[in-house]
């Protein structure tokens, strides 16, 4: 049962890998959304960070700070200011069940694709034209 848990871990980081690195080959202006918090895509970054895994498309070896801030870009979220403080409060849960890992891995002994539900692909809302919608 434990070496079980161990494998579905395993499998689960690998899938977390796969989404990563194609989030990280995202074309500027794609339609890709990032529908987990914020808080979610920084510990995935760090977990990837930490692997050495954070490589842009030149083969440059990224930085945390600077991964975080390219992803959110890529995905039109509002980079935090601090992505080392978010980590940290991240660290400091009382409840392992609560880490990207652990979720990733109970969605994968549930048939699921370990990041599915974060990623979508989805034009951004085009603004309207002056003078149409709410008056």
């Amino acid at each position: 049962r434990t070496q079980q848990r161990v494998d579905l871990q395993e499998q689960a980081k690998d899938a977390m890998r796969n989404t990563f690195e194609r989030l990280m080959r995202l074309p500027d202006g794609s339609q890709v959304r990032w529908l987990g918090t914020v808080s979610d895509l920084v510990e995935l970054v760090h977990m990837m960070w930490y692997d050495g895994l954070t490589i842009d498309e030149h083969g440059q070896v990224l930085n945390f700070s600077t991964t975080v801030n390219l992803l959110c870009e890529r995905l039109h979220l509002r980079s935090p200011r601090k992505p080392n403080t978010v980590m940290n409060n991240v660290r400091k849960r009382k409840n392992p069940d609560l880490l990207l890992l652990t979720r990733c891995r109970h969605l994968m002994e549930q048939g699921e694709e370990p990041l599915g539900r974060f990623v979508i692909e989805q034009p951004l809302p085009r603004p309207l034209p002056k003078g149409e919608g709410s008056d």
